[in-house]
């Protein structure tokens, strides 16, 4: 979490640096690298997840030639399916690059930043696949530094080759070579922990049971992550194939901004998950519902003051940190995306304890329709409407999927009505929500520095704790206690 705060700091200071040196189109250029070979690592069909799971149970069970097994099956599925559609992207870049929608005269720039984002793709999945080990060894310390690292070098790489007076060449060299001397560095630190090393003819491995375990496991988990992708990452490829590009970095700032949000929901998902589980075990049904009602409105309290900050202050912040042509373009996406991901994020936790309860395929079923819905919706939408169009398609599959999942939800694992569920889940948290938005809608008017800005989310923070201590009931009270001591 220190780790992250830094580099949400460090992005802070350095991003408008960037966006200024290399204007809209060249920083929609600059994002492809990490939206490519984000896509590519799709194409590794779940094998991350998969990799942490079953090293982490065959060092347990002592099974030397399974370990051997999944070593190396994960090892050839990072490896051929990524490369397989890096080799795709570097030979028709120049296509990719027209469907894009690329001005003509920043094609050549394009073709090479899906040269360097295919190359650089293959090397951020060596990278994933030594880190996924290691996650599986329970060297979290080295997984960690290895992420970070890679992240903030790219970073600050990026803010230093500007000054020097480089362009977006230079940057795509510098994602290759960074992302190669990671993958390296994790595939060696991987090595160096593991008592043996991949097997290659890992079918044969201990018999087929590890290698066919492995797969089933890695592509039912890919078709989870397949839903993911698709809802938090392709309205940007959407916006890239039907509008100009500049349009897109124009997007990219409010969907970066709220990914910073998901800390808080992983803080007490985290946590849950096993606590359900040993629940749900102990056959304690009136446990699992207590359990899952305080989680649940804990998840709301925690973040429904930032929600309504966005929601109220967008213009002014994004003024101030990323000036005004930002915030005409920004303000309402930012806005809609704040609204659907807060109706997303009250469908986390039904989402996990329906996991903990053994019903995991309930809560994928829920990503596909969400992900269906934001294609049907985008495809229709964004056309007329642009970037406000994505951010509306997000937010009304949102709050329709999210809505009945949660409903349904509700009513078959934890026998709690509609009506039930707003009053002892939702109903403190919203009063407090709309409060803080009515102080925050008084003073937003006088919020056009950053010193008056910081003074009032101030005074806004203040009266929000007022209201929680005010409004909180016991058990949530103790539950944000012990949340607060684990992030301490």
């Amino acid at each position: 979490m220190a780790g992250q705060a830094g580099l949400a700091i460090l992005a802070f200071w350095l991003i408008p640096y960037i966006v200024k040196k290399l204007g809209s189109e060249g920083y929609a250029l600059y994002s492809l690298l990490g939206i490519v070979s984000g896509y590519l690592m799709l194409l590794s069909l779940g094998a991350g997840n998969a990799t942490v799971k079953y090293v982490s149970e065959h060092l347990g069970s002592g099974d030397r030639g399974a370990l051997r097994a999944v070593l190396g099956t994960s090892l050839w599925m990072h490896a051929f399916g990524v490369c397989l559609g890096a080799a795709a992207v570097l030979v028709f870049r120049q296509e990719v690059a027209h469907l894009l929608k690329v001005e003509p005269a920043s094609l050549k720039l394009a073709v090479w930043v899906m040269a360097c984002a295919s190359v650089g793709g293959v090397c951020f999945a060596l990278a994933q696949y030594g880190q996924n080990v290691l996650q599986g060894l329970q060297r979290y310390d080295l997984s960690n530094t290895l992420s970070l690292l890679q992240a903030g070098l790219f970073l600050g790489s990026v803010a230093l080759l500007l000054w020097r007076g480089c362009g977006i060449l230079a940057i795509g060299g510098a994602f290759v070579v960074i992302n190669a001397v990671v993958g390296l560095a994790a595939l060696a630190s991987a090595l160096h922990f593991l008592p043996v090393y991949p097997a290659w003819d890992f079918w044969l491995e201990s018999g087929r049971k590890p290698f066919r375990d492995f797969l089933i496991f890695s592509i039912t988990g890919f078709v989870g992550l397949l839903s993911w992708s698709v809802i938090f990452q392709w309205d940007k490829l959407f916006i890239g194939c039907m509008l100009p590009l500049s349009q897109l970095t124009y997007y990219m700032m409010p969907s970066a901004i709220l990914q910073k949000f998901w800390i808080i929901p992983s803080t007490i998902t985290t946590v849950a998950f096993p606590m359900l589980s040993e629940l749900h075990g102990a056959k304690d049904a009136a446990g699992v519902r207590r359990f899952y009602r305080r989680c649940s409105q804990l998840v709301i309290w925690l973040v429904v003051p930032g929600f309504v900050m966005l929601m109220v202050l967008a213009p002014q912040f994004l003024t101030l940190w990323l000036g005004e042509e930002f915030s005409r373009y920004g303000t309402w996406p930012l806005r809609l995306l704040a609204m659907g991901n807060f109706f997303y994020f009250m469908g986390v936790m039904p989402g996990v304890a329906v996991g903990g309860l053994g019903r995991i395929q309930y809560g994928v079923k829920a990503g596909v329709a969400l992900a269906l819905m934001c294609l049907f919706l985008w495809t229709f939408l964004i056309p007329r409407l642009g970037i406000v169009g994505a951010a509306w398609g997000f937010f009304l599959a949102s709050l329709l999927v999210n809505g009945v999942f949660i409903l349904c939800a509700n009513r078959d694992f934890f026998s709690m009505s509609g009506r039930e569920y707003f009053e002892d889940v939702c109903l403190r948290p919203f009063l407090a929500g709309a409060v803080l938005l009515a102080v925050a809608w008084m003073i937003h008017f006088w919020l056009g520095s950053w010193t008056s800005f910081l003074l009032g989310g101030g005074l806004c923070a203040a009266v929000y704790i007022g209201l929680v201590l005010l409004l909180i009931d016991h058990d949530n009270y103790e539950s944000l206690k012990e949340v607060l001591a684990v992030l301490r």
